[in-house]
């Protein structure tokens, strides 16, 4: 499936960078709007989020598709060579993600630096909020190695 087929099926859909887009979700978040989140992938798969009900099924539920639409049809060339483009594929995919995840995450590492640079105390949570940077920077870092 390509990303048209879902966006025409979303209200108030908007261009958030190159291949992403957000709208109002389909399960009714009035006082969320713009929740969602749409990226089409490398891979040509098809992520999605909705930052205010984290309801995948049910968004899709909501405009008459299933989760196996996200994704492109299945590897057509099984030889060596096609299964290795396929395997680079989903690297390069999972690398972009995760240098976005520290790109995002740096920036509340720095925030908090400011923060202690200048003597202040952080609240309880930004100081969550900083622990779960670093358990993402992690995570990021284990794609990436």
């Amino acid at each position: 499936m390509n990303a048209e087929l879902l966006l025409s099926r979303l209200q108030h859909v908007r261009s958030s960078g190159p291949n992403s887009w957000r709208a109002d979700c389909p399960n009714g978040h009035q006082h969320a709007r713009g929740s969602l989140a749409v990226t089409v992938g490398d891979d040509s798969r098809i992520l999605l989020v909705c930052f205010a009900c984290h309801d995948t099924p049910a968004i899709l539920a909501a405009v008459g598709l299933e989760l196996g639409d996200l994704y492109p049809e299945r590897i057509k060339d099984a030889s060596p060579e096609g299964r290795q483009r396929a395997r680079d594929a989903f690297k390069r995919t999972a690398w972009a993600a995760a240098l976005r995840v520290l790109s995002r995450e740096a920036c509340v590492v720095n925030a908090a630096a400011g923060w202690l640079r200048q003597r202040k105390t952080l609240e309880d949570a930004d100081y969550g909020r900083l622990v779960l940077a670093c358990e993402r920077i992690d995570r990021a870092r284990e794609v990436l190695a």
